[in-house]
């Protein structure tokens, strides 16, 4: 398992051989043994020599990330001291120091989840050695360009736990798990966490680094700008959180150097601080932070900021025209920060160049810590190599030029901290030299990570002083540092001071020049070169030691009076040029809007503007607008309809015909859109009128279905709706197929499975209680079915009585109102509230059952259910009748077939209509707009499809049945007289629901109920509203004109009703215009004069029919309705004129005229008499001439010369001349004049 216990078994086995070569036994055996000795001690000992034991060190460094990617150049410098480390036998002699090298990513998380595997699971991610390369340019190595160079490794490969680390290179990563490698007993050494926090023992007791602290350099700061006589220093920092422990050495050396910190009161974020404080990477706050360095009036400005926050702020200062300031920074940020590959990425200030940027930071002091010693042939302490000839092996294998921070041919940036991780590999060889091979600690204890290994580790850590590339690395106690050397870098351009980017040009010639240095036990600077800054008279060119420099530096601008402006380039203070302002707010002049430049202002030409007070330079008008002046300060956009997609345009081009844009501005020809209620169909370039039932807001949006309409696509040829006919709530509106809750398919007629249909269009789950409903429904349907048996059963023994007619008849209007309205339910509209509840209440008359919670949503299995209702219908009342007859047979009574005859007619007759329209459901189709057509009874059922099919070829099956029944009632009015004639009773009682509804003269007004009946069924069935609508007003109107003309209804109350209920349908059916869809005018004309002309038509076919009465009656031309009427008085001779007209009608098939019979109205009977007779049979008894009513029919037929036969009886005496003259006082003949019914009338004819 360890090395330790490898050692142990080759001792063993050579224990072993001794004991063989000593013991007992032939000679020739133990020379053998021997031999075999001698073998295998030297097979151990060439082993061991051979393959010396692996120390496994874990390194965690940022090789990729955001922050800062320094991890492969330290790894190169590491790698270097690790190979010179282990070709020295005398430092670990029997071992090879390796690293395996995993990417922390400057993450803490996953810095955190690396060392638990690596520690726990023995599991590694190593990094692969390149090349890895900057694909996008940015200036780092991300991730997934670096990710398939990565290698998972596991205890295979690292043969043996480690026993160290280094790392982690970023602050963050060293902070977030210094105390987690405590925890673990795990030494740790960061070549590149330079935080100065961690140099807190508290709270990080035994963590190591080999870079010198972030805040080493500020004390570089502050020498020099004493060297300088600078007092006043205004310093921008970044968050608190991050730089604390530098901002607190920071304002210390303030105090220490005597120079005053300026800016915004900073003392809540650490005592004592002032400045200004740039926490997030903004363009605001960077502007912000210039503001706020203009109004202090001090040049010289420090920053404790990051790369890019850095070069956001050094824009910002070119934007204010700001070049004379003094910058220094730190190591925070790496040489050449201001000219990164991915530059500033911020929209807005895409202007600010290299140039700019270069000409910004020209004087800029950079202070950094020592990373290649001076004495360069001095010894290193674990390398063969001097300092120099390490230093130069760094950057030539590297393929760049020795001490340049470049980049390398794998695509990562070379840089100082190199030596860093140099010194990290030296710094452990050094202790694990004194652990195993001074100390002759067991290597097992340092795998195990044991109390005593981790404490030897520290100790001799804590007192490390030895020879490294940055110097002599001497830790102090209780520091987890060493003491470093500072240097000074200064950014410069040319070879003379130069003030913007007009006089600095280019920035091809900028140098990152070293200027100074200072060690660690000196107070002052040793200047190496030159240093300058913007002006002439600041060159400074000391040499050596120095504590100052003459002329002091102009450390802050002087304040001019009111309308004057400090000029940074000629140091004066002036007025105003031409086009220029005084901006009060920084007292210094900027271009006024429509100009731009620095020193002088010029006009922004056409195509260009610039807006802002101070622009540096016009700004192309952007695509969408346009300018055609000289001098402008805004561009205009492009009118509605038209656009640019050009940059600098000077005028605008129209969109192409029938495409305009969505209001001003916009800068490419795809924004040249259909407009508002138009779209533009998919791979078509010419845009469609939005059709009805949908809502297209334009420009580029597709088209969206209203409430009511059910989207079903959009095609080339156009959009494609179903419209939700019966209940709009059902369909929402929206995208396609989009359907109210929980419903489905075309025009989201279906609910889901398990659902039934509830309020607001939505279906909701399925009512147990309602299974209930249905059960009492069926058993009342039960009820009602016997009820119309029994009726039918006792009508024919007892016959009707008056009271028992009314009813009878009232119900069959009222029941066959509702049936109306059950079919106006079914026309092809939509209904508003409360209509549309009140007609879907009586929906069931047409048999529509809500069947979903039943299981069935197929609409051919639904209609073949609802159909089954009619047999099931005709078996119960066939089976009632065999109950019946069981019964009757049981007490030996006959029952007729009349009796099962009856009821079935009867109920065959009251709803013929919705029996009728149950049928022709699958006829009734109704047409969407896109061209299809559905079932209106199931809206998600398709016409003329192979289900739709199945649905006809039974509805065509089914409607033989009423077609039978209208047969049958045409053979039973057809040969109702000859039945009368024989004194067929039976017949009369078998057919009596026939009969029962209109007086026996008018009995064909039931077939032409039948007739109006189908043509109501058949009305849903006709594709056109408005036909629908004149077809239900005519038959209604007719209905109302030839009941008021005939009055066929036995009862006159019932002819009232249904004049007056079709006269209110025919009302309402006009009014049902003002809801029909969107009618056209055409239609609606066209209806409005076919509606006139029918009712023009009615009245002058009314006048003429009146013309033709007149004429006829006049001339005689109409052959009578009665052959013979049978005048008499009932008591005397009614019995006779009974016997009379059974013999006349035997002899002739001519009508006899009745009274008992044929009377139903007694306004009627004189008509009768005048009109309808030709020949009046007078039965001459005793009384007949003192009945009023018999003299009013004699003194009718004389008046109007009808053919009068008396037949006088015996006792019967002709009048005299007395008789008749006191015929007056004899005979009451008031009744004739009295309304029948009423008063002395009441008792009938006598």
């Amino acid at each position: 398992k360890h090395s330790s216990t490898r050692r142990g078994l080759r001792c063993a086995f050579v224990s072993r051989c001794a004991r063989a070569c000593c013991g007992m036994g032939p000679l020739r055996q133990r020379l053998l043994a021997l031999w075999g000795c001698c073998c295998l001690c030297y097979s151990c000992c060439r082993g061991v020599a051979a393959a010396p034991q692996d120390l496994w060190i874990i390194g965690i460094l940022p090789f990729t990330g955001f922050d800062w990617d320094g991890g492969s150049t330290i790894r190169f410098g590491t790698e270097i001291m690790l190979a010179e480390i282990n070709a020295n036998p005398g430092l670990l002699p029997g071992y090879r120091l390796r690293v395996v090298w995993q990417d922390g990513r400057c993450n803490p998380d996953v810095v955190q989840d690396l060392l638990l595997q690596n520690l726990h699971d023995r599991i590694y991610y190593k990094f692969g050695d390149g090349p890895y390369t900057d694909l996008d340019g940015d200036g780092l190595i991300s991730t997934l360009e670096s990710l398939p160079l990565q290698e998972l490794l596991n205890a295979s490969q690292v043969t043996s736990p480690p026993i160290a680390m280094i790392g982690a290179g970023c602050s963050v990563e060293s902070m977030a798990i210094s105390n987690f490698a405590y925890r673990f007993r795990l030494p740790m050494i960061s070549p590149g966490s330079s935080n100065a926090a961690l140099s807190d023992r508290t709270k990080y007791p035994r963590f190591f680094r080999t870079i010198v602290p972030d805040s080493a350099y500020l004390r570089g700061w502050y020498t020099l700008l004493r060297a300088l006589s600078v007092r006043r220093f205004f310093p921008l920092v970044g968050e608190t959180s991050t730089f604390r422990a530098n901002l607190n050495k920071l304002v210390a050396l303030a105090g220490e150097f005597a120079i005053e910190l300026v800016g915004e009161d900073l003392s809540s974020e650490v005592a004592g601080l002032k400045g200004f404080q740039v926490s997030v990477d903004s363009w605001s706050g960077s502007l912000e932070a210039m503001n706020a360095v203009r109004e202090s009036r001090v040049r010289v400005v420090g920053m404790q900021l990051y790369e890019r926050r850095a070069r956001l702020v050094l824009c910002a200062a070119a934007q204010e025209n700001m070049y004379a300031l003094v910058w220094v920074t730190g190591n925070t940020i790496a040489s050449g920060f201001w000219d990164r590959g991915d530059q500033l990425a911020i929209p807005g200030v895409e202007w600010c160049t290299r140039e700019i940027m270069a000409a910004v930071v020209q004087g800029l002091i950079l202070g950094s810590v020592v990373f290649w010693r001076d004495d360069g042939d001095a010894a290193l302490s674990c390398s063969s190599l001097t300092a120099d000839q390490f230093k130069t092996k760094f950057y030539t294998d590297q393929k760049v030029p020795v001490g340049s921070d470049q980049k390398t041919e794998l695509g990562y940036l070379v840089m100082g901290e190199g030596a860093c991780g140099a010194e990290a590999a030296c710094m452990y060889a050094l202790a694990l030299h004194e652990i195993l091979v001074v100390r002759q600690m067991p290597l097992v204890e340092l795998e195990d990570r044991t109390p005593t290994a981790y404490d030897a580790f520290f100790g001799i850590m804590s007192t490390s002083d030895f020879q490294g590339l940055q110097g002599r690395m001497k830790y102090a106690a209780g520091q987890p540092e060493p003491d470093g050397s500072l240097t000074l870098h200064q950014v410069q351009i040319r070879s003379a001071p130069c003030l913007g980017h007009e006089q600095c040009g280019s920035g091809t010639d900028i140098v990152f020049k070293l200027v100074a240095t200072q060690a660690s036990d000196s107070p002052n600077l040793k200047f190496i070169d030159r240093i300058m800054f913007h002006y002439g008279d600041e060159v400074y060119e000391p040499r050596g030691v120095a504590a100052t420099l003459d002329p002091p530096l102009q450390d802050t601008f002087p304040v001019c009076g009111r309308g004057l402006t400090y000029d940074i380039f000629t140091r004066q203070c002036l007025s105003c040029p031409q086009n220029q302002r005084f901006f009060e707010a920084t007292s210094t002049c900027l271009c006024v809007a429509g100009f731009f430049g620095t020193s002088s202002c010029d006009p922004c030409q056409v195509g260009t503007y610039s807006v802002e007070l101070g622009s540096k330079e016009c700004s192309a008008c952007p695509a969408g607008t346009f300018n055609a002046l000289v001098g402008s300060s805004a561009c205009l956009r492009c009118p509605k309809g038209t656009y640019t997609d050009a940059t600098g345009a000077t005028s605008w081009t129209p969109c192409p015909t029938g495409t305009t844009t969505d209001g001003s501005g916009f800068a490419f020809a795809s924004d040249c859109q259909c407009g508002q209620g138009a779209f533009r169909p998919p791979g078509s370039e010419q845009c469609l009128n939005c059709p009805e039932g949908t809502v297209c807001e334009g420009f580029g949006a597709e088209p969206r279905a209203e409430q009511g309409y059910q989207l079903e696509s959009i095609s080339q040829a156009g959009v494609f709706l179903f419209r939700c006919f019966s209940d709009p709530k059902k369909c929402p509106g929206g995208g396609k197929g989009a359907c109210a809750e929980a419903r489905e398919g075309i025009a989201c007629g279906t609910c889901m499975r398990g659902l039934t249909p509830g309020e607001g269009g939505i279906c909701i789950p399925c009512d147990r209680s309602k299974e209930s409903l249905a059960v009492v429904f069926v058993m009342v349907a039960c009820l009602v079915l016997s009820l119309v048996y029994v009726r039918s059963h006792f009508l024919q023994k007892i016959g009707p009585t008056r009271r028992s007619l009314f009813l009878m008849l009232t119900a069959a209007q009222i029941l066959g109102i509702l049936q109306t309205f059950s079919v106006v339910h079914m026309l092809s509209m939509t209904w508003p509230e409360p209509i549309r509840s009140i007609l879907t209440a009586v929906k069931f008359l047409n048999f529509q059952l809500d069947m979903d919670c039943l299981g069935p949503k197929d609409a051919l299995t639904v209609y073949g259910l609802t159909l089954g209702i009619l047999p099931l219908v005709v078996i119960y009342v066939v089976f009632s009748h065999v109950i019946f007859c069981m019964k009757e047979w049981c007490a030996s009574r006959s029952v007729s077939m009349s009796a099962l005859v009856s009821p079935l007619g009867t109920l065959c007759a009251a709803l013929f209509i919705s029996v009728c329209t149950s049928i022709l459901t699958p006829f009734q189709c109704i047409e969407h707009p896109n061209e299809k057509w559905t079932v209106v009874k199931y809206e998600s059922q398709l016409c003329w499809t192979s289900r739709h099919d199945g649905m006809l070829a039974l509805g065509a099956v089914a409607m033989l049945f009423p077609l039978a029944f209208v047969g049958l009632v045409v053979y039973v009015l057809r040969a109702f007289p000859q039945r009368m004639a024989s004194g067929d009773t039976a017949f009369l009682t078998k057919f009596e629901f026939v009969f029962i509804r209109f007086k026996p003269e008018l009995r064909w007004t039931f077939l032409a109920y039948l007739v109006r009946s189908l043509m109501i069924s058949l009305v849903p069935a006709i594709p056109e509203v408005l036909a629908q609508i004149l077809i239900l007003y005519v038959v209604f109107q007719t209905t109302c004109g030839m009941t008021a003309m005939s009055a066929p209804w036995k009862l006159p109350w019932h002819n009232a009703l249904e004049v007056v209920t079709n006269a209110g349908l025919s009302a309402w059916m006009l009014l049902t215009m003002a809801f029909v869809p969107t009618p056209s005018q055409t239609n609606v004309v066209a209806l409005m004069l076919t509606i006139l002309g029918i009712s023009s038509g009615l009245l002058l076919l009314t006048g003429f029919y009146s013309l033709y009465l007149h004429f006829v009656s006049m001339f005689r031309l109409r052959t009578k309705h009665f052959k013979y009427f049978l005048c008499h008085h009932k008591v005397a001779s009614g019995a006779i004129a009974r016997l009379i007209k059974m013999v006349l009608a035997e002899d002739s098939l001519d009508p006899v005229f009745l009274d008992c019979d044929d009377l139903v109205d007694l306004r009627s009977l004189f008509d009768i008499v005048s009109d309808d007779v030709d020949t009046m049979v007078v039965l001459c008894s005793q009384e007949l001439l003192l009945r009023p009513w018999c003299l009013g029919e004699l003194t009718t037929a004389h008046g109007r010369r009808v053919r009068t036969v008396p037949v006088h009886f015996a006792d019967y005496s002709r009048p005299d001349d007395e008789y008749i003259r006191r015929l007056g006082h004899t005979v009451d003949l008031g009744c004739l004049t009295e309304a029948p019914g009423s008063g002395r009338n009441s008792s009938g004819r006598g």
